[in-house]
């Protein structure tokens, strides 16, 4: 793997040859505060490593693996090489809010967002705004592939993280809620989705098919 002590621009290449360095990668992807200059870029490259780590435990890749970051603006966000010239463009993105991120952006600032003074949630309500920002994203995502304006890939993938508004606790409900929602909807036009959730600790991993709970190990 290439050496990851330098600073990595947009876009990049990255070849893995074992797990180890999928690991070592995803110990140096850090997303800055968004007041010390986050870019898209930084949050991407975070979503790729925790969803190859993942899938590396899982003994769902074979390597030599290839990751390409795309140019500003292009998409999918990633193309990933496969052994034997196979291409599959990921797209990543994040499940949230604009004002989940102006939030973040005044608890960085330590600026008090007085929670305290504001209404609890009834029922599974939480449950239910978790399931429908991810499920939203998801179709997001799907008319834009259907635009049919991404580069060329033999497959594409989407991986979405898990960083809005919604305060979980039971996550099998949400998950539940979720799964019901695109089993109910037409195929999304993606190999596979797959959610990075449960605190960054666990991806739903092909949500749309034969979904099943893979661990992302702490880095």
């Amino acid at each position: 793997m290439e050496n990851l002590n330098r600073p990595l621009d947009d876009p990049f290449n990255i070849k893995f040859l074992r797990r180890d360095e999928v690991f070592v990668f995803a110990q140096g992807c850090i997303v800055p505060f968004h007041i010390d200059g986050r870019k898209s870029a930084d949050t991407e490259k975070w979503i790729l490593s925790r969803y190859l780590l993942a899938l590396a435990d899982a003994q769902l890749l074979a390597y030599p693996l290839t990751a390409a970051h795309a140019k500003d603006s292009e998409s999918p966000d990633f193309m990933l090489y496969l052994l034997g010239g196979r291409r599959i463009g990921l797209e990543a993105t994040e499940a949230s809010t604009p004002e989940f991120h102006r939030e973040l952006i005044m608890n960085e600032r330590g600026i008090d967002n007085h929670y305290e003074n504001r209404p609890g949630s009834m029922g599974d309500e939480q449950e239910r705004l978790w399931a429908s920002l991810v499920f939203d994203r998801v179709k997001v995502k799907a008319a834009k592939l259907a635009g049919g304006d991404w580069n060329p890939a033999d497959a594409y993938d989407l991986v979405i993280y898990d960083n809005g508004p919604a305060f979980v606790l039971d996550r099998f409900l949400a998950r539940r809620l979720l799964l019901g929602r695109l089993a109910d909807s037409p195929r999304s036009g993606f190999g596979t989705v797959s959610i990075i959730t449960s605190g960054c600790t666990e991806l739903l991993y092909d949500a749309e098919g034969e979904w099943r709970i893979l661990p992302i190990a702490p880095a």
